[in-house]
């Protein structure tokens, strides 16, 4: 109900979801750092949450890496796929699955060149942990617990006419129900 509610409001209006977008990259042990872009879900309990929880290995975070940019990241990396009918739970990439050019993985010596985006991830291979930045320090992803260990959530930033109308993250259909009845009588 909540999602179709959502999806009526979306398509009455000149509405704009816009993404939360991040960088996400591995640095390795001689400092060298490879990282690539997300669209989607980039804040902490996105992002953040599914790198903490589904990307431990590092094995797994360089095949990621070098899928290159990506629209959404998954539970799993998965294989080729339709890129306006993904499966639920892969990693939707730019140049896999849309067949885009240019979308390979950006190198860097330097932390701080990563944070191009709202929010920015590192796995360091050396310290075999997570850390992250919305500017500013970089902290241990690990910080964040309390807020990540909340479960799945939904952020949503709605622009009317190119201004922020709402802006949100909900953690269950509930709240964004609270919330749409609120915004958008």
């Amino acid at each position: 109900m909540t999602w179709k509610r959502l999806e009526r409001i979306i398509e009455s209006s000149r509405i704009k979801i816009a993404g939360t977008r991040s960088n996400i990259g591995i640095e390795a042990k001689n400092g060298s750092i490879k990282y690539i872009y997300c669209h989607w879900d980039g804040y902490v309990n996105g992002v953040g949450a599914t790198l903490l929880k589904y990307y431990k290995d590092p094995k797994k975070i360089k095949e990621l890496i070098a899928l290159g940019d990506i629209s959404s990241l998954g539970k799993e990396i998965g294989k080729k796929q339709d890129f306006e009918n993904p499966k639920d739970d892969w990693t939707l990439a730019y140049g896999r699955d849309r067949g885009e050019k240019g979308t390979k993985a950006k190198s860097t010596k330097n932390r701080n060149s990563v944070f191009q985006e709202e929010y920015a991830y590192i796995y360091v291979e050396a310290e075999k942990r997570w850390i992250y930045t919305e500017g500013g320090d970089w902290k241990d992803l690990k910080t964040k617990k309390s807020i990540v260990g909340n479960g799945p959530s939904i952020h949503v930033k709605i622009e009317l006419d190119g201004k922020k109308k709402a802006d949100g993250v909900f953690t269950s259909r509930d709240e964004l129900d609270v919330w749409l009845d609120r915004e958008f009588r």
